[in-house]
């Protein structure tokens, strides 16, 4: 997915492991090449399995070559989906094919070809390579692990490309991952803590993977210290990128709800004034809102996905405690772990503070990306009314 090439027998007497720790490939024979569009189109579809959205199924299966065009609605009637979605979760959750009956699975997808008008369910020739370079790698995985998955062993790479390759195709391959199926709704969408967690994990994973040959620190699958957490925040809040955008877009919904939480719970512990007529406002409301103008306003009260947001925020910040550590032990901490989840997130924001600062050169600049989200969110807001 890098080269474009393939080698299509990586049969154990074909890799050779060198003394510096890389991966030595031997017999060149049986090599194919993978166009740039299809490379795309393998990182979309590992990406919707990986992230279990067999809703984009049909639409891969047209662009990968297994379905002509315009035939998507024909092979979801056929029952072709369904199927490939139960080998497709079976497959993923390890075992490889000791998990499936192989020619009990070959006969179905022969059958399911046959029952498609015109069968027009087919296997194009540049599978049939890839095939058997995965069905290799697999057999040597399961020799060692019996619960060894190629797929999830794809999930590091997968991880690591869709958070930095720019391309929008790649874009919208992140979005599916950290959204699922309500990723093209703007108004709606709120990231997956679940789905975010497996996302840094695979990344890390990649890096821990590669440091040992790239003379990099081979303990990198260790919790990040809040320093490195930090660094990592602001250098993707600084570099232009599918991911830079996504941040930039899910920080201020967070922030603006909380805001607006903040907003609710001070006016509702502020005293209440009576005013002619008997109606009743808190002291703190009418202060600022002498005309009532905004009291029901969508402006200054959470809707659902605000809610929703706060919940994925707060779970995020949970699930940081497994993968930032250097925080101070709190030993108030539950035994949910919260106490050191907040400590952790307290840490981890006085590092950010202190590493802005450092950077301040590129507040302005950031600054800006904020505004401008916020400012479409807001419009967003006031266009869906109450």
């Amino acid at each position: 997915l890098d080269t474009g090439v393939l080698h299509c027998d990586p049969h154990p007497g074909n890799l050779l492991r060198t003394a510096e720790g890389k991966l030595c490939i031997l017999d060149w024979g049986l090599v194919t090449t993978i166009s740039p569009d299809l490379q795309l189109t393998l990182i979309e579809h590992v990406a919707h399995l990986t992230a279990e959205d067999y809703a984009k199924v049909p639409n891969d299966l047209v662009r990968l070559g297994f379905v002509p065009e315009g035939g998507e609605t024909d092979i979801e009637s056929s029952g072709v989906v369904d199927y490939l979605t139960f080998v497709y979760s079976t497959w993923n959750s390890g075992g490889g094919a000791s998990k499936l009956d192989v020619p009990a699975l070959l006969a179905r997808v022969q059958e399911l070809t046959a029952e498609t008008e015109n069968g027009l369910f087919q296997i194009p020739p540049y599978f049939a390579y890839i095939a058997k370079s995965f069905s290799v790698l697999e057999g040597i995985g399961l020799s060692s692990d019996p619960d060894y998955s190629i797929v999830q062993e794809t999930l590091p790479y997968i991880s690591r490309r869709i958070m930095s390759d720019p391309s929008p195709r790649t874009a919208g391959a992140l979005e599916t991952f950290v959204f699922g199926d309500v990723k093209d709704d703007r108004t709606a969408r709120v990231l997956s803590p679940k789905r975010v967690e497996t996302l840094l994990q695979g990344a890390r994973k990649y890096a821990a993977a590669t440091a040992a040959v790239d003379g990099a620190d081979p303990t990198l699958l260790q919790p990040l210290d809040t320093e490195a957490a930090a660094d990592a925040l602001l250098d993707t809040l600084q570099t232009p990128s599918p991911l830079q955008a996504l941040v930039v877009e899910q920080l201020t919904l967070v922030l603006a709800a909380s805001s607006r939480q903040l907003w609710s719970r001070l006016r509702d512990a502020s005293p209440r004034v009576e005013l002619a007529g008997g109606e009743d406002r808190s002291l703190l409301g009418l202060l600022v809102d002498p005309l009532g103008l905004f009291r029901a306003s969508r402006l200054v009260e959470n809707d659902e996905r605000d809610h929703k947001a706060l919940e994925a925020a707060r779970r995020l910040v949970e699930a940081a405690s497994s993968l930032v550590g250097g925080a101070p032990a709190d030993a108030t901490a539950g035994p949910d772990g919260e106490g050191a989840a907040n400590a952790e997130a307290a840490a981890l924001a006085r590092a950010l503070v202190r590493k802005a600062w450092e950077r301040r050169e590129h507040i302005p600049a950031i600054s800006r990306l904020f505004l401008v989200e916020a400012l479409d969110q807001t419009a967003a807001r006031l266009g869906r009314g109450r």
